[in-house]
């Protein structure tokens, strides 16, 4: 079981990733972790590298089954946190709720993986809601419980340059898309986006807005390790593929 965010978070990481007790494994959080690519990071995480993983879910039955799963095939290091990215209350709660867990722990990463689609019937404006005003806001929830030296992956899709290749015929100021964005200029073109009702152009607009975001957000915190990657496809068993 391979995925390239696996390799991404890991980078640089000595090999003494897995330590012999829990206080001192790198603690990582991963959204939308109860399947696909989210649960199998998580059990490459845990079985391959001994880190302690919160498998972040909207659905508290579906995760619980998955941390079942992970506990099942990869070992014990994890537990739910339930987490509704779309969702502003859900995400403070659960940003409070894993700092009571931490105690004075910090966690090594933050995995913004949780995210909607044409496949799940989604609105324009849910999309849009959770896959680029998703990661910011657990981005502005959870920074304080990250350590100063930690990383965030933000996945990404090929939807995103998808977006840029089809406006670059009809918007001559298209390479705004190739630089960070402030959150103004993000919420002005989620509005562009959404007026055309179209979910498919939802989510590829979604992911190149995420890539905007993503570059903002490394220039904010040069001390951290900040990315955003296409992962490649989820086949069946959790299988990812990686295509170079």
């Amino acid at each position: 079981m391979f995925t390239y965010l696996g390799l991404l978070i890991l980078f640089y990481l000595k090999p003494s990733c897995a330590l012999s007790t829990p206080e001192n494994m790198r603690r990582i959080l991963v959204t939308g972790a109860n399947s696909g690519i989210g649960l199998a990071l998580t059990k490459q995480l845990i079985a391959d590298h001994g880190c302690y993983v919160y498998l972040g879910s909207r659905n508290a039955e579906r995760g619980m089954k998955a941390v079942e799963e992970v506990k099942a095939t990869a070992g014990e290091s994890v537990e739910l946190l339930n987490i509704d990215v779309g969702n502003d209350q859900s995400v403070k709660a659960a940003a409070s709720e894993l700092s009571k867990r931490l105690g004075d722990d910090k966690l090594y990463a933050i995995v913004n993986n949780a995210g909607t689609g044409v496949s799940h019937n989604t609105k324009p404006n849910e999309i849009m809601n959770t896959n680029t005003r998703g990661p910011k806001r657990v981005v502005d929830n959870f920074l304080p419980l990250l350590q100063s030296t930690g990383r965030i992956v933000n996945v990404g899709s090929g939807g995103g340059p998808g977006h840029v290749n089809r406006i670059k015929t009809e918007d001559p100021n298209w390479k705004r898309f190739l630089f960070p964005m402030t959150n103004d200029e993000i919420e002005k073109e989620i509005k562009i986006i959404e007026a055309n009702d179209d979910s498919s152009i939802a989510y590829r607009g979604s992911k190149a807005l995420l890539a905007c975001y993503t570059m903002a957000l490394a220039e904010e915190n040069p001390n951290l390790m900040v990315t955003i990657i296409t992962p490649g496809t989820c086949g069946l068993h959790h299988r990812v593929r990686i295509f170079e």
